[in-house]
């Protein structure tokens, strides 16, 4: 799930990325997205959608990434990183 977010201080829109545990560690996918997320920290390209910050609970982990108001949602959905 993407959910449009705003900061409360700074006021810039980010979309957060939410993806369950569970889910990726049945598909076998705790490995490849802890890869993904140290390599999304050192890209920086306009085509590449930021990543800014991670953090994750008991049961998902959520990514803070840019809001890109013209990607559709059904593509930031599927995408795991």
């Amino acid at each position: 799930m993407v959910t449009k977010v705003q900061h409360k201080k700074s006021q810039v829109i980010y979309a957060i990325k939410q993806m369950d545990k569970k889910r990726l560690k049945n598909s076998g996918m705790i490995e490849q997205i802890t890869t993904e997320i140290k390599i999304m920290y050192s890209l920086n390209h306009e085509n590449i959608v930021k990543l800014f910050n991670h953090f994750e609970d008991d049961t998902n982990v959520y990514l803070i990434i840019d809001y890109a108001p013209g990607v559709p949602r059904i593509y930031l959905k599927n995408l795991y990183i």
